[in-house]
């Protein structure tokens, strides 16, 4: 869900009094611009997988300690679609970071909420296609994140 604002990081909150209006200009501003087309991507994204807008969700991961969570979006039919988010402030940038998937296959990384064109550190290194090893994926997770997945085969 997203309010009003949120596709150009509005700050604060808005009202329609004089003092509390939508601010356009960050609507041209790199965290704008970059928002914007980190929302467009996500939009496209929904088209694309069909999945992301109907099927199941099964919650498939959670790490309370390290405040990341892993669910994927399943129908018959469909590829099957992994999503991780870390909504902490550690990050792993060697693939160390173990996700449960179960099964077997390879998943290509479709999004990542921290790329560079949404304003993200330009060292990161994307994952890519990740390889299942015994039951898990072993990621490179970005600090308050959200990771997107999909299931190669």
């Amino acid at each position: 869900m997203m309010f009003m604002g949120t596709e150009m990081a509005q700050n604060g909150w808005w009202h329609t009094d004089e003092w509390h209006r939508l601010n356009w200009d960050n609507a041209q501003d790199d965290i704008g611009r970059g928002m914007m087309a980190a929302v467009g991507d996500v939009n496209k994204l929904r088209q694309t997988y069909p999945v992301l807008r109907y099927g199941w969700s099964n919650c498939i991961h959670e790490d309370r300690a390290n405040g990341i969570m892993g669910y994927e979006r399943v129908a018959e039919g469909e590829a099957r679609v992994i999503v991780v988010v870390n909504a902490a402030r550690g990050s792993w940038q060697g693939g160390e970071y173990g996700l449960w998937v179960g099964g077997s296959g390879s998943f290509k990384q479709v999004y990542c909420s921290q790329d560079v064109k949404y304003g993200g550190d330009p060292k990161w290194i994307s994952n890519d296609v990740v390889t299942e090893h015994d039951g898990k994926i072993y990621l490179s997770l970005p600090a308050s994140c959200t990771l997107m997945l999909v299931h190669q085969g």
